[in-house]
């Protein structure tokens, strides 16, 4: 299976199916059922708040042109709100602050300079 793959044969009829129309419609019915599934949001839903922040992250301001992947639905884990749409730097770098300050990391600083 993998040396199929990785065949010329393969490659180019992936291509061909993954431009047709029938392969358009797939991708677009896949990517709805992603955002659903991940965000908990609909694909509209998504469009809404992309135009609303004018295709940017809400943090750094960083438009979905400059970025290698999509925005991601950004949420509060703990009431399940949704906060906005956001780059995977901000949004893996908030998670990581969130993460510190259930730890109260400026405490255990301030005990660790003390030794």
């Amino acid at each position: 299976m993998k040396q199929y793959r990785q065949s010329e044969k393969f490659k180019s009829t992936s291509r061909r199916y993954q431009y047709s129309k029938i392969g358009k419609i797939v991708a677009e019915k896949n990517r709805r059922n992603t955002v659903l599934k991940r965000g908990g949001i609909t694909l509209e839903e998504y469009n809404q708040m992309f135009a609303k922040q004018n295709g940017c992250c809400a943090i750094c301001g960083k438009h979905q042109s400059e970025l290698k992947n999509r925005l991601a639905i950004d949420h509060n884990h703990e009431t399940g709100e949704i906060r906005g749409l956001l780059c995977t730097s901000c949004n893996i770098t908030l998670g990581w602050l969130e993460k510190i300050e259930k730890i109260d990391f400026v405490a255990r600083v301030k005990t660790y300079r003390k030794i």
